[in-house]
């Protein structure tokens, strides 16, 4: 777990050391979300977590675009089985996001299916 963690920290500090010439106002910061499931987790709940987290695309105007599912290659996940990608225009719309209604009551379901959750946030050009 600790390997795993080091090496998004490392990614992430890498990814935002080539975007620092690069203007904020100019550059998209990029929102991910990693969740592994309490066991009981079913496919049905799963599959209804990403409904969810897609229809935050409507409901949300800060998000630029958002991509979400689950993952596919479970011998390199450490246990982490779904991931989201959220992309805003600025911090500070990551920082209206976060409070958001919407985004308060998907997090708030959550908390029943999943066991750990890995976030990390950067600017990308």
């Amino acid at each position: 777990m600790k390997q795993t963690l080091f090496a998004i920290a490392v990614l992430t500090l890498c990814l935002s050391a080539f975007s620092a010439d690069v203007p904020a106002k100019e550059r998209s910061l990029v929102h991910i979300v990693c969740l592994k499931f309490k066991e009981g987790t079913t496919p049905d709940q799963i599959k209804n977590l990403q409904a969810q987290f897609r229809a935050m695309k409507d409901k949300i105007s800060e998000i630029q675009s958002l991509e979400c599912g689950s993952n596919i290659s479970p011998e390199r996940a450490k246990g982490f089985e779904f991931c989201a990608v959220v992309r805003f225009k600025s911090k500070e719309d990551l920082d209206k996001y976060i409070p958001h209604p919407e985004h308060q009551k998907l997090a708030t379901g959550l908390k029943d299916l999943v066991a750990d959750v890995f976030v990390s946030d950067f600017f990308e050009p």
